[in-house]
């Protein structure tokens, strides 16, 4: 639990992370490509009966990527504990997001400086996700400006990975919408490319996004 985390700009462990996606987007892509006897047999079945020589059926494309919406509760319900100290039927990360802290414990914010977390999703493997990889990034409401154009000049020239998003509030921000919600109709969760009002989230939906983790300025 004390080990340092994928995508918190730790280059061992990102490289490591790397490495692992990489594998997983490759065994995908041979599940179709170089298919095991059954499956090649069953996609074989199905361009013969639905196919003509005029008309051949094709469509076997695998395009690996990753996503979760509002699926990080549903899913880490059905899943046991993990190594990572997460424990049975607690939720897993947003997307291929940073995975947030500890339900059973005090918040821990895992703080990393934006820029250097970015490039930890820069390797070969995030890009081998090319039917998206969304990573989510928490940034306090006084986030400096210029370190904010600063990272996203650098996404756009393709460092970290090909969609991120940002939701900006500050820890305190979310324990307020949580008690007051009327002052609080326009706060904003983002995540995978899509956003929702706070307030308007169930009570463990809220709580994920509490937990995860914050990005901070880089040190100068």
């Amino acid at each position: 639990m004390g080990l340092p985390r994928f995508g918190r700009g730790h280059a061992e462990v990102d490289a490591f992370g790397d490495l692992i996606l990489r594998k997983v987007a490759t065994i995908a892509v041979e599940v179709f490509t170089q298919p095991a006897a059954e499956t090649s047999q069953k996609m074989l079945n199905l361009a013969t009966t639905l196919g003509t020589p005029e008309q051949p059926f094709g469509g076997f494309q695998i395009q690996p990527g990753v996503g979760t919406f509002e699926n990080y509760l549903d899913w880490g319900s059905m899943e046991g504990a993990s190594a990572d100290g997460r424990r049975l039927g607690e939720p897993i990360a947003s997307d291929l997001s940073p995975a947030p802290s500890f339900s059973d414990l005090p918040v821990e914010h895992q703080k990393a400086g934006l820029l250097s977390a970015l490039k930890g999703f820069s390797g070969e493997g995030v890009s081998a996700f090319w039917d998206a990889a969304p990573v989510d990034f928490n940034l306090r409401e006084d986030f400096p400006k210029a370190a904010l154009v600063e990272a996203l000049t650098a996404f756009a020239q393709g460092v970290g990975s090909n969609l991120i998003t940002i939701t900006v509030a500050n820890p305190s921000t979310f324990e307020g919408a949580t008690r007051d919600p009327e002052k609080y109709d326009l706060l904003r969760a983002r995540m995978g490319g899509w956003s929702e009002f706070f307030i308007a989230m169930f009570p463990a939906h809220q709580a994920e996004h509490q937990r995860r983790p914050l990005s901070t300025p880089e040190p100068t």
